[in-house]
């Protein structure tokens, strides 16, 4: 069940197709009885047409305008199901899949051109088919197939830009549901062929009517000079004896004018017609349009609508009152004349044709330079070194081109000043994230620190009892030796606590660095784990979580990259996972182990926190989204992507279930990495 929407698409489409019909119907009645030099007074007379053919011709008309209209009708509707499916999905406000909407674009822009060569071909064809089939003269299927072609042009011309207005008003309607755009939808048609397409049929259209009307007015003054040489000889003879016979000797004595034409005998009863040529023979038009027109036309008659044949006849009394009709019919074909025009029209056509081609070429070729300096913003990512485009006229198309070099230049200016702030965005959350990193590492060290100053004290104190034993003879070896070992056991727990806070130190360092650094090391698992523990040790305790490291790899097996870029993620990864179960859980458990599997090295992350939104989803990795509000900027996780892509040629996942998050992936074997 159509929606009114689609009801009120439908009865618009039916009116302005029935409409165009109607105009060009109407425009049709009126210019066809002077290209094919209709018989005086027939086509007005309804009674004289009713007399001679079923229907007369305005009801021919108006059968012609019904069929036309429900032949385009339907065929529009069959063109337009899928759109008329889609706007009845669209008003419902039911889902409409990208799929969908991409076909329904597909379909506005082939449709008109469809409709277009269809009707043309389709209807004209029928038209020149039943021409043959009637068994209607050359001369007026040549005639009725050039006047149908200006007919279908038109009628095709309008309703293709009818269409294209309709439909292009769905393309806008499919962006408000779908942003995305695809360059190449339907057929690839030029701008000089779209321009080829809608300006010749007009002059197509103008040129044969214009020569049809020519010939025709060419054809008529034959007819009516062949009428007066006939009629000359006429004036100049005294019938006096009105009889078959006598009237054929008469005629006989007329010199024809031309070898086609012949003198016709109709008597009163008219069953004993007589034509000279016994090919011919008087049709029942010919004897209607007798009596009806004989004396309004002074003599002339016609054998039909359009044939070229005509005669001109006389009334003679015979001795009874009876009326005797004589005269000569004669063809006023001009078969020389008639080919000379179509030449023309080919002609004109072609040198039109090929102008035309010309400047849309050149059109062409003005909008193609300026598409493609748009396609180059697109493509490259350098806009130092671009040049801006010549302005070559000081017309719409200079127009365009200064736009573009203004477009050109406010993008480059927008992308500076993007770039401009993305560095400084990268900069602020690497900042906070030192700010935090190192407020943690002070805390670490407070514990070293001070039990190395304890350790010092407790040297101390050993080395004035060890300067105090020198020279008492009481203490012995054993005593000095004991004192020694004391000292020893102190240096060994001072280089422990030094050794961890030179480890911090040196960690700290390397994670100074940005995330771009291409620095390229070896290292292992161990070493990356280590600096992971050292730095997220103080962030984790603070948060009541509990980090549990395992790792399950050799020290053989070396992971080659820079690695303070890799901590740097991998803390970003768990600094999310311990932000995710905020204070809504107790057992906050982040999972962070190494294992391997065939030749690769896998390392995950894993908490079991609430997981990842599903409008979360949709955008991570893809764009800078955080769920942190004015707190967070977005930038770790879609940096963290971006230099696992950029800088070890990896890919960035992530599965996310009930109470389980993260997964990280590096594979040895072709250094891949890649979250998962």
């Amino acid at each position: 069940m159509n929606t009114k929407e689609v009801k009120k698409l439908k009865r618009k489409n039916f009116f302005f197709l029935g409409l165009i019909n109607l105009i060009i119907i109407i425009c049709t009645s009126i210019i066809m009885p002077v290209i094919f030099n209709y018989p005086p007074f027939a086509e007005n007379d309804l009674e004289f047409q009713n007399t001679i053919e079923p229907l007369n011709h305005v009801q021919q008309y108006i059968v012609i305008f019904i069929l036309l209209t429900i032949i385009f009708t339907i065929i529009t509707n069959i063109l337009m199901r899928n759109i008329y499916r889609f706007l009845n999905k669209y008003y419902r406000k039911q889902t409409i899949e990208i799929e969908e909407i991409q076909k329904i674009r597909k379909d506005c822009f082939n449709i008109p051109y469809i409709f277009y060569l269809s009707e043309i071909i389709v209807t004209w064809s029928v038209g020149i088919i039943l021409s043959a089939v009637l068994g209607i003269s050359n001369i007026i299927i040549l005639k009725f197939a050039l006047l149908l072609i200006t007919i279908l042009s038109l009628i095709s011309l309008l309703q293709f830009m009818f269409l294209q207005k309709q439909l292009k008003a769905i393309t806008v309607l499919t962006y408000e549901i779908s942003n995305n755009s695809e360059k190449y939808t339907g057929f690839r048609i030029k701008f000089s062929t779209n321009l080829i397409i809608q300006i010749i049929p007009f002059l197509l259209a103008s040129i044969i009517v214009i020569s049809l009307v020519g010939y025709a007015k060419t054809t008529e003054e034959k007819g009516n000079s062949t009428m007066n040489y006939y009629k000359a000889y006429f004036d100049n003879r005294n019938f006096s004896s009105i009889n078959m016979e006598d009237l054929k000797s008469e005629l006989n004595t007329i010199p024809l004018l031309s070898d086609s034409d012949y003198y016709i005998i109709i008597p009163p009863n008219r069953e004993t017609i007589y034509v000279s040529d016994t090919a011919a023979e008087v049709t029942d038009f010919f004897l209607t349009y007798l009596n009806y027109f004989f004396y309004d036309t002074n003599g002339m008659v016609y054998e039909y609508y359009g044939t070229e044949q005509q005669a001109y006849m006389i009334e003679l009394k015979d001795t009874n009152g009876e009326s005797w009709y004589i005269g000569f019919e004669y063809y006023i074909t001009d078969y020389s004349l008639l080919y000379f025009y179509i030449g023309i029209i080919i002609a004109v056509l072609t040198l039109y044709f090929v102008f035309i081609y010309i400047w849309s070429k050149n059109t062409s070729t003005n909008i193609s330079t300026i598409s493609q300096s748009l396609e180059h913003v697109i493509e490259e990512n350098d806009y130092s070194s671009r040049k801006i485009l010549p302005i070559l006229s000081n017309d719409e198309f200079g127009d365009l081109a200064y736009s573009y070099n203004k477009i050109e230049e406010l993008t480059s200016q927008h992308l500076r000043k993007i770039q401009n702030n993305q560095d400084m965005l990268i900069e602020q959350e690497r900042l906070a994230s030192l700010g935090q990193m190192i407020g943690g590492i002070a805390h670490n060290l407070k514990t070293p620190i001070f039990s190395v100053a304890g350790g010092l004290e407790g040297l101390s104190d050993l080395i004035n009892e060890y300067d105090a034993s020198i020279d008492n003879s009481s203490v012995t070896n054993e005593d000095m030796h004991e004192i020694a070992g004391d000292m020893r056991e102190w240096v060994e727990k001072l280089r422990g606590h030094i050794s961890y806070m030179s480890d911090v130190i040196t960690t700290v360092k390397g994670q100074t660095v940005t995330l771009a650094d291409n620095e390229s090391i070896e290292f292992s698992v161990t070493e990356l784990f280590k600096r992971i523990d050292i730095l997220m040790k103080h962030e984790v305790k603070n948060a009541l979580a509990t980090l549990k490291i395992q790792n399950n790899v050799g020290d053989s097996d070396l992971l080659t990259g820079n690695i303070n870029s890799l901590v740097q993620i991998i803390n970003n990864i768990i600094s999310n996972s311990i932000e995710a179960y905020g204070n809504n859980y107790t057992d906050k458990i982040i999972e962070l182990t190494a294992n391997r599997d065939s030749s690769n090295l896998i390392i995950s992350i894993k908490d079991y926190g609430p997981g990842i939104s599903e409008i979360a989803q949709a955008k991570l990795f893809k764009e800078m989204i955080t769920t942190k509000g004015k707190n967070g900027t977005g930038l770790g996780m879609f940096m963290s992507y971006s230099n696992i892509r950029a800088h070890f040629n990896g890919n960035l996942s992530y599965e996310t279930e009930i109470r389980q998050r993260y997964h990280f992936l590096y594979y040895l074997a072709n250094q891949k990495l890649t979250f998962q």
